[in-house]
């Protein structure tokens, strides 16, 4: 995972956005079967309807078992949203573009969020080194949303000898670099890595709800296969007992839940910009 000492880091959080300081706590670590079970599954119970064939018991849902669907529950969450949730380090290569790059190297990554910048290249397509972009040029304001503008007009340091020593790069040294790169389009030609999803794994609660209730909707779907479709009566002496087992015991609370699961996936998509418009230009 990246070193924030050798990277350039977000100044804020990767949730909300330019935090610095905050005496409410928005993020907690990853969700957990004891808190699945309070929150959403409050009440439910964590067994089969239908008896084991051999041994003649009940299945009990397990916190081993909930640990597993937490873990699928993640991975669906990050296809759903389309936003990295664990912290995930990862190399990709960008094209240099002139218009974009004369708007100060506007760029945006393939994931979201990102919180740290670790490496910034420009690299020709064989993968030589041609030159290492300082960080300190890459201004990262928006960078949790996957995007990044590279303002060569601040200071950057230099190591000689040991030694540290410090130069001054003006606006015509930033001209300069900008106007080197004389091609409309080179694929390619940009190296980075980033570092994806929550920074220490401290997920944002509404996010941590969202895997909950994905949770819950595979959980409750196991449990209901465990019913039967039947019916039965007794009967004596003029007196009749009847019963039945009812398959879609859980099929209203699934449904509320899928509900609430999709209005949160919008949210999260418009929030960390992984939502797709389209428009007729």
């Amino acid at each position: 995972m990246s070193n924030y000492e050798d990277s350039k880091f977000n100044p804020g959080k990767v949730y909300l956005e330019g935090e610095l300081e905050s005496t409410w706590g928005r993020l907690e670590p990853l969700i957990t079967p004891s808190q699945v079970k309070t929150r959403i599954l409050f009440g439910i119970p964590m067994v089969s309807y239908l008896p084991d064939p051999l041994t003649g018991k009940r299945q009990v849902v397990t916190d081993a078992v909930l640990e597993e669907l937490i873990l699928q529950a993640v991975a669906q969450i990050e296809m759903k949203t389309g936003a990295v949730i664990m912290p995930t380090q990862i190399r990709s290569r960008h094209p240099f573009d002139r218009a974009l790059w004369e708007e100060y190297g506007f760029m945006t990554l393939p994931h979201r969020p990102a919180y740290s910048i670790d490496l910034f290249n420009i690299e020709s397509t064989d993968g030589s080194l041609l030159m290492e972009v300082p960080l300190l040029w890459v201004e990262t304001s928006y960078l949790q949303r996957g995007q990044l503008m590279v303002v060569p007009l601040s200071m950057i340091t230099a190591s000689t000898n040991g030694g540290q020593s410090s130069r001054a790069t003006n606006g015509a040294a930033g001209a300069l670099f900008l106007s080197i790169l004389g091609s409309a389009w080179i694929p390619a030609f940009f190296t980075l890595k980033c570092s994806y999803g929550f920074p220490d794994g401290n997920i944002p609660i509404f996010i941590n709800n969202l895997i909950g209730m994905q949770v819950a909707i595979m959980l409750l779907g196991m449990l209901a296969a465990t019913y039967r479709t039947s019916s039965a009566s007794l009967g004596i002496d003029g007196q009749s007992q009847s019963f039945s087992m009812n398959p879609n015991l859980y099929m209203a609370r699934i449904q509320q839940l899928q509900d609430e699961l999709d209005k949160g996936i919008r949210k999260a998509k418009a929030l960390f910009g992984t939502k797709l418009l389209s428009n007729n230009v």
